[in-house]
């Protein structure tokens, strides 16, 4: 949610180095999550990969919403850096997640994003070759 409302302002990276000030001196667990997640989302694709994994590192069991919402955005990622596989490991879960706290407009959302990262695999479950133009 931070990151989203970073975006609209058009400040993104003013609004997080402000959180982060308030986060060094609250003991808000939540708000560090959200910090995790919005420099994850907000970084370019090739700076990225630090980022999702120390959002993915963090015990997120007690948060099921924040551990989906991760999972999405990091299956995303994955599946822009043609790791189709892993990828798809990660967005099933996130649409589990969904799908029983009854969001199901997020899940479809999982779901769209396991449909894109099929396009990019073999029937053997192997990525396609970019060279092949298909």
């Amino acid at each position: 949610m931070l990151a989203a409302t970073a975006v609209q302002s058009g400040d993104a990276r003013d609004v997080i180095v402000g959180l982060e000030q308030v986060a060094a001196v609250t003991l808000s667990p939540m708000l560090r999550v959200n910090l995790r997640y919005a420099r994850a989302v907000l970084s370019d694709d090739s700076a990225a990969g630090p980022l999702y994994a120390d959002l993915m590192g963090q015990d997120l069991a007690c948060w099921p919403w924040a551990r989906a919402r991760a999972e999405l955005a990091y299956g995303g990622w994955l599946r822009r850096q043609h790791r189709y596989a892993r990828a798809r490991e990660v967005l099933r879960g996130a649409e589990i997640s969904f799908a029983r706290t009854g969001a199901g407009a997020w899940a479809g959302a999982a779901r769209t994003e396991l449909g894109a990262s099929a396009v990019g695999m073999r029937a053997d479950g192997s990525p396609r070759s970019s060279s092949t133009g298909r």
